[in-house]
């Protein structure tokens, strides 16, 4: 039987390039989203690659727990990867986005990965399976215009890094990703001096080549972009202190 992945927010940008990607490769796809339609549409273009195919809030722990034990129903109750990818991002002044946007994106990106990684548990743990977090090169250093957003990638590297220790001795491996700007509906027509410096160049398919190739390495965290020099660059960044990283930041997006 081949390898079952559940992927979440899959209906467009890299959780879309991430589900073709597995299904590519030969892996049965299981995919998850709010926007019903899209996935629906998503689903018939995997054709027998799809293991499922569910209209699903990630900030529900219930309906969360319901999908997961149908995907895992169907394989005998194990699971081989769980991709968090699900997730609200956005540039702007932190004041003019109003607070349940704020309350939106926390529900979505940070709820949500603790719901479906705590739901997917049992079912990883049967696989010795493996956790795909889509983390962000904003989780170096906090990003002005993307506070909230920031944040919750912070979130998400430090819960990833915890449970990839508490959770090897049980042979279930986590990990995450670590994109720069990527060309998605979520970055398009977004302007400000952090655009112009960095540029978005990094395309949903690059980074959905490092999610899948993520489950088979033992990085805890791997850093996605275009650029050789960019990568290199921020991993420079990443060991830096602070003191020099808030400069980096600030010349980058503040002035």
């Amino acid at each position: 039987m081949s390898r079952l992945v559940c992927i979440t927010g899959a209906a467009g940008g890299i959780g879309q390039a991430t589900a073709r990607r597995f299904a590519d490769a030969g892996w049965r796809v299981a995919i998850t989203d709010i926007q019903g339609p899209a996935l629906a549409a998503l689903g018939a273009q995997l054709g027998s690659r799809l293991a499922g195919s569910f209209t699903l809030d990630v900030s529900d722990a219930d309906a969360v727990g319901e999908v997961l034990e149908s995907i895992a129903g169907q394989n005998g109750g194990r699971l081989d990867v769980l991709v968090n990818n699900a997730g609200i991002a956005y540039l702007d002044r932190f004041e003019d986005k109003p607070l349940a946007f704020h309350h939106a994106l926390e529900a979505v990106n940070i709820r949500g990965v603790l719901n479906c990684t705590y739901r997917a548990y049992p079912y990883l743990k049967a696989a010795r399976g493996r956790v795909v977090n889509l983390c962000s090169t904003s989780a170096i250093y906090g990003v002005p215009g993307m506070a909230t957003y920031s944040a919750s990638k912070f979130w998400v590297r430090g819960f990833t890094e915890a449970l990839n220790l508490e959770w090897e001795s049980q042979g279930v491996r986590v990990c995450d990703v670590m994109p720069s700007l990527v060309k998605t509906a979520m970055t398009h027509g977004i302007d400000g001096k952090l655009v112009r410096h960095f540029g978005i160049h990094l395309t949903p398919e690059e980074v959905a080549a490092a999610v899948v190739k993520a489950t088979r390495g033992r990085r805890v965290h791997t850093i996605v972009d275009r650029s050789l020099v960019a990568r290199a660059q921020l991993r420079l960044l990443d060991s830096l202190p602070v003191a020099l990283q808030r400069f980096a930041i600030k010349r980058a997006a503040v002035g």
